[in-house]
């Protein structure tokens, strides 16, 4: 019996509790609907806050973003101006290098030509160029004391002699400037 009264209950006892479960009931869905009402606005006001930093967060990666292709354009830019000055500065070694080359040949074929020169002036005079020339560039090195300038000679030597030596100097000045140009290359 005991356990019908507390678990069966009569019909009266059934009807007014019933009107209290559902009193009580929509109380507790009145206070979990204002609760839901709360969090949904609290959500709704997070959800606006994270919008808005997510959006300038977008605007500042935007930004940065312009600025480093901007950044990156200029480079670029500069990169490409200067591979076409090294282009230049190339060229310009190249064409400076031939024109030394040039040069060059020109000087040999100038110096063996004053050489040839001198040489036959001084055949045409009766003056050994080979024997006179070594031992002049003898004498420039110290090796040999002998002077060309002699009494053999006599006054028509002595003119000659000149000539000879003036040659030899046009000669070793040519020398000189060829092994110049060599060096600063």
């Amino acid at each position: 019996m005991q356990l019908n009264q507390n678990y069966v209950m009569s019909e009266a006892a059934y009807t007014e509790t019933g009107k209290k479960k559902d009193v009580e009931h929509i109380e507790q869905l009145d206070r979990e609907l204002r609760h839901m009402e709360r969090s949904i606005a609290t959500l709704k006001i997070n959800a606006i806050k994270q919008e808005e930093r997510d959006k300038n967060e977008i605007k500042k990666k935007t930004k940065e973003n312009t600025s480093l292709v901007v950044e990156l354009n200029s480079i670029k830019l500069e990169e490409k101006i200067l591979k076409s000055e090294i282009m230049k500065q190339d060229q310009m070694i190249k064409d400076l290098d031939q024109k030394l080359v040039e040069k060059k040949k020109s000087l040999a074929q100038d110096l063996v030509t004053a050489k040839n020169e001198a040489a036959i002036m001084l055949q045409t005079h009766g003056i050994n160029p080979g024997k006179d020339m070594r031992i002049q560039g003898d004498e420039e090195r110290g090796l040999h004391k002998a002077t060309s300038k002699g009494s053999a000679y006599g006054s028509q030597g002595n003119f000659f002699t000149k000539k000879k030596e003036n040659l030899e100097d046009k000669a070793r000045i040519l020398e000189l400037v060829v092994s110049k140009v060599a060096v600063t290359i």
